[in-house]
């Protein structure tokens, strides 16, 4: 993963894995699980995302985890990539 930041204990904000340190190594079927649960307990993000918390957040920033079926922010749905895309489509630095 490029970003992440801890919520709590060994919960995380997190972009998607890669398998190596290599931007164009993402995992593509890891990626295309963003919005799913895949995980035990981290909020995976688009790589974008997980940078602007990184950015943006100060330590003790209250974080606040909603249900799927409850959107507040109407966020625009993630587009799939295809499996030969091995880069996230969000990174500003690609």
């Amino acid at each position: 993963m490029k970003y992440f930041t801890r919520i709590v204990n060994r919960i995380l904000f997190h972009s998607v894995p890669y398998d190596k340190m290599n931007p164009y190594t993402l995992s593509t079927e890891e990626y295309n699980k963003l919005v799913t649960i895949c995980s035990h307990g981290c909020v995976r993000l688009t790589c974008e995302d997980a940078k602007w918390i990184y950015d943006n957040c100060a330590l003790k920033t209250k974080v606040k985890i909603v249900s799927r079926r409850f959107d507040p922010l109407n966020r625009p749905k993630i587009k799939k990539i295809p499996s030969d895309q091995t880069w996230d489509p969000t990174d500003l630095n690609i």
